[in-house]
């Protein structure tokens, strides 16, 4: 019985170790201002994003031609402000989370996204991130897009663009990287009305009238034809 009674405390003093440990990270992270601005050593460096997004579902409305997708957002970036490689109390910590207010993130919108009163296309989630100051989110993301339709006699299809950047910095402040030339479509419905037969990702640095320099966008094309029973 005693030998039982002293695992069981040092199970509990362990647990609570580990927990002190993140607890003191956390406050260090949370302690740190430049956690709250662009990561870069200097102002003129740009900051590299990597995005690769994943679909769930896709739903169309054949008289408007739009398609609502779902899924998630893979949003990768380095910050040597989260970074505790040289915070011994914290050797054992192998990763830890924060909340994406309490940090800078990049300002990333589907350019062409159909408005919709009231709805938010990203859902946030906690932000991961490990000792050598790597971060990694990966929101749930819901909007709708237009498409172009094209129908003949044995086969219907529609092809929507999707143009994903950020919204007020150029490349010269943030640039943007895709995690691979299509899109993943592993997690895809199988029941849905359309399936999607082909995707395709393309990085594009283009100028605005706004502005004098290029802005980076991630175009993103999903191919759908009627899934077939």
């Amino acid at each position: 019985m005693r030998d039982l009674l002293a695992l069981s405390l040092l199970a509990v003093v362990a647990v609570s170790s580990g927990l002190n440990e993140e607890l003191e990270l956390r406050q260090l992270l949370l302690s740190r201002p430049e956690r709250m601005v662009r990561p870069v050593s200097a102002y003129n460096d740009s900051t590299n994003i990597i995005v690769g997004l994943m679909t769930t579902d896709v739903e169309v409305d054949e008289r408007r031609n739009t398609a609502t997708v779902s899924g998630w957002l893979h949003i990768e970036w380095e910050s040597p402000a989260l970074a505790w490689t040289d915070f011994p109390a914290a050797d054992d910590v192998s990763r830890t989370r924060l909340p994406l207010s309490e940090m800078w993130s990049p300002d990333l919108l589907p350019y062409n996204m159909v408005p919709s009163a009231g709805a938010e296309w990203l859902r946030v989630t906690p932000v991961v991130i490990w000792p050598g100051g790597r971060v990694l989110v990966v929101p749930m993301v819901t909007f709708t897009v237009r498409c172009s339709r094209t129908v003949t006699d044995d086969s219907d299809q529609l092809s929507c663009p999707i143009k994903i950047g950020s919204w007020t910095h150029s490349v010269e402040e943030l640039d943007l990287q895709p995690t691979a030339d299509t899109v993943d479509v592993s997690n895809m419905a199988a029941n849905g009305a359309w399936k999607v037969a082909s995707s395709s990702v393309v990085r594009e640095a283009k100028m605005y009238d706004c502005c004098p320099e290029e802005y980076v966008s991630l175009n993103i094309e999903l191919v759908l034809r009627p899934q077939r029973c």
